[in-house]
């Protein structure tokens, strides 16, 4: 009876936090990001075939992506609006989240809550989850590795290891940095075979050996082999690159500074790198309690801190040191337990070589990054490239307090302790998301974040837009131009050059309004195909309602104001 009851209140727990869930991330939908970058891979795969994407987006060191990241667009093309593909994107990971906390508890229900509150409620998870960013899209396929290594875990079977390698084929295809995951989850996987071995038989090894070839043919056809060729034709030296990018003073560096790192920077810095958080994402937050000073403090402040109040800067900030001191927690329990193992029992033995493993791949992807060349992740560089292993740390810091026990009475302290970070956590993010959507959407100020503006505030625009057009014409073609003349995408017209080799005139501001247009509206922007645009020779100019109009007055028939966005009907 107790257990049944037990159950009854899990259920109702989760049930619960579900449908909070599918409200919350309709809001993280609505002020989701969709700029160049994003709304350019949506383009590339809504109008072109499969075999005429080589590669995907160029990155900042003029290499192309392999074309994995277009090919999963090609799925979010079929919803009719940016909104809806932000949705999908979103529940998907919450749909991965609540299979991994199915899986990995299994054998100890009790574990379930425990495994999945702290990834569904994290503020920086549910943030990028609506996001169309290679490097947190790596999100999803890290808790899919993990959903797949706790089948094996749960029931050795070398069909099911065989299995692993698909998220190993999936993560540089998106994001060529993912190469260092691939190595990692191909050593991690390894370490769980190395102890828990499944029994192999000629006809079953047959049938994984055919799984593995299949995968590498496929993936080898569709995304390796035009990635390649057109790097040859290209004369791109991706290889030459990576040679030089092997530093073995960053390597020691990296080993040195990852405990530091995995507790500090992972829990204070890397939880609070996503875009609404005021500042972009490559380096620690402005608000981070790591900058001691003032003075840099407040320039910083002056310029990204656009809709964030006060209140929810202090709730960052006050996330950020719940989740240190989680952190610290854990780990002393885990270097205890290693050097004292005779004080301590286990309640599951799986779950605890889940962790170790989880602590493992964690430090094979920032030390393999660093041969590879990454930025100098353990000082603080690119945390938006580390954003992908916070599922990782959340198992670790949450569920090894339940997993390694010491005596009875400080056992209950330690619970006590533990549930009162967790019951603070949950009230912390479930207030910051809230405070922190509502600054967004009803923010009026000046300062232009890398947050942009709302995706809903964009869509509402081309509606207005489009409706107005088709008021008065049955033309599919428009005269749409857009006045963003602030300095943060300065570069994007020269940089679009880049891709006339592959898709000419596709990299450009403005692109997410093409494609609302396109794909919401069936209307098509006159300027296609043009990578320096014009702005004033146009029936419609949108601008951010912060900046001068684009041309003079009497040329102006209509102002329209939605949100932080002007919209500018000529003549």
């Amino acid at each position: 009876m107790k257990e049944l009851l037990f159950k009854n209140k899990n259920f109702l727990v989760f049930f619960l936090i579900l449908i909070f869930s599918l409200y919350d991330r309709t809001l993280w939908s609505n002020i989701s990001q969709w700029q160049v970058d994003e709304a350019s891979t949506m383009w590339i795969s809504l109008k072109y075939t499969f075999f005429e994407i080589p590669v995907g987006l160029i990155s900042s060191e003029n290499i192309p992506n392999p074309n994995g990241m277009i090919y999963f667009s090609k799925l979010l093309n079929k919803f009719p609006s940016l909104w809806l593909s932000s949705y999908f994107l979103s529940l998907l990971q919450l749909i991965l989240i609540c299979i991994l906390g199915y899986v990995l508890s299994r054998n100890n229900q009790k574990l379930f809550l425990f495994i999945i509150i702290p990834l569904i409620l994290c503020l920086c998870l549910r943030s990028i989850s609506a996001h169309l960013s290679n490097q947190w899209v790596l999100t999803l396929v890290n808790l899919l590795f993990l959903i797949l290594l706790t089948l094996y875990l749960n029931k050795p079977s070398i069909n099911k290891f065989a299995i692993l390698a698909l998220p190993a084929f999936m993560a540089p295809s998106i994001y060529l940095s993912g190469i260092s995951n691939s190595i990692a989850y191909f050593f991690s996987s390894f370490f769980i075979f190395f102890f828990y071995r499944s029994e192999i038989n000629f006809k079953k090894s047959l049938k994984s050996i055919f799984t593995i070839f299949l995968l590498i043919i496929l993936f080898s056809y569709f995304v390796w082999y035009p990635f390649l060729k057109n790097l040859i034709i290209n004369d791109i030296k991706l290889f030459s690159y990576l040679d030089q990018s092997i530093n073995l003073k960053e390597f020691f560096s990296t080993i040195i500074g990852y405990p530091y790192w995995s507790i500090f920077y992972a829990a204070g810095d890397i939880t609070g790198t996503f875009k609404h958080n005021g500042l972009d994402t490559i380096s620690s937050p402005f608000w981070s309690i790591f900058h001691y000073n003032q003075q840099q403090l407040q320039e910083l402040k002056n310029i990204y801190d656009g809709p964030l109040s006060e209140f929810s800067i202090l709730l960052l900030k006050i996330n950020s040191i719940i989740l240190i001191v989680q952190s610290i927690i854990s780990y002393l329990l885990i270097i205890f337990y290693l050097f004292f193992k005779k004080f301590f029992t286990i309640t599951d033995k799986k779950i605890l070589f889940f962790i170790f493993t989880s602590y493992l791949f964690i430090f094979l992807v920032i030390v393999f990054g660093a041969i590879l060349g990454s930025p100098d992740w353990v000082k603080g560089e690119r945390l938006d490239m580390q954003v992908h292993l916070l599922p990782l740390f959340f198992i670790i810091w949450f569920l090894t307090p339940w997993i390694i026990q010491f005596s009875q009475s400080f056992n209950k302290y330690l619970r006590f302790c533990t549930l009162s970070l967790l019951v603070t956590f949950i009230f912390v993010n479930l207030c910051s998301g809230y405070f922190i959507y509502n600054d967004h959407k009803d923010y009026k100020g000046k300062i232009l974040t890398d947050a942009d503006v709302p995706l809903i505030q964009k869509q509402e625009v081309i509606k207005y837009i489009a409706e107005d057009w088709k008021k008065n014409s049955n033309d599919e073609i428009i005269k749409v131009g857009y006045g963003f003349n602030d300095k943060r995408y300065g570069w994007v017209n020269r940089f679009g050059k880049k891709y006339e080799k592959y898709y000419p005139g596709v990299y450009v501001r403005g692109r997410e309004y093409d494609y609302i247009l396109m794909r919401s509206y069936n209307l098509k922007n006159n300027q296609e195909g043009i990578q320096n645009r014009s702005i004033v020779d146009n029936d419609y100019i949108i601008t951010y309602n912060v900046s001068n109009p684009p041309v003079q007055k009497e040329n102006i028939i209509l102002l329209k104001e939605i949100g932080r966005l002007n919209i500018y009907k000529l003549r």
